[in-house]
């Protein structure tokens, strides 16, 4: 099976030679910018495409996308990267927006901080300035924009041969301080 974004258009194919392959126009699309797996795609069809005919029924990828149909057409939703992780290292924050992404992310991982300019944190995180946070836009052009959050990145790695835990974790803090900064967050 191919489901793949080109443009302003998402077409799917059985992945059987000679087959036609199935184009709708895209009203919205996000794409994983680790994995590149479609996150999110709404796409415009009088007639809703039924998915399980072009997805592979392995037992891996028996669940990969849930379709909806919304008013004009439908939606495709992925189901590998819900929960905190999913298919790849990204934890998704779903609004379409990334004011809202950054409000849930900062209540979820800390709370007990808030935005001093949140105008400030949005134009870091589109700038790419904060590494562990990435902005993921609507490849339509729309002004949607999702979160990924990678906490690897956003925290760094232990490496057990060059640092004790202790040493690690005060550099962890350090660095989670300084990116939290950049973001413009302050204490409550």
């Amino acid at each position: 099976m191919s489901m793949r974004i080109e443009g302003k258009e998402i077409l799917f194919s059985k992945g059987i030679r000679l087959t036609p392959v199935e184009r709708r126009p895209l009203l919205s699309g996000f794409v994983c910018p680790y994995c590149k797996e479609i996150l999110k795609a709404y796409l415009l069809t009088a007639n809703p495409l039924p998915l399980k005919e072009f997805l592979e029924q392995s037992s891996s990828e028996d669940k990969q996308y849930r379709s909806i149909e919304v008013p004009g057409g439908q939606a495709v939703l992925s189901l590998t990267h819900e929960g905190y992780y999913g298919s790849c290292d990204l934890e998704i924050f779903w609004t379409p927006s990334l004011k809202h992404n950054l409000l849930e992310w900062l209540t979820k991982h800390h709370s007990d901080r808030r935005f001093g300019s949140l105008a400030k944190a949005m134009a870091a995180v589109r700038a790419k300035q904060v590494a562990g946070l990435a902005a993921i836009p609507d490849l339509t052009g729309g002004d949607a924009c999702l979160l990924g959050y990678d906490k690897d990145k956003w925290e760094g790695q232990w490496n057990s041969r060059t640092e004790d835990y202790d040493t690690y974790w005060e550099r962890k803090e350090r660095k989670i301080e300084q990116k939290l900064s950049r973001l413009g967050v302050v204490s409550e």
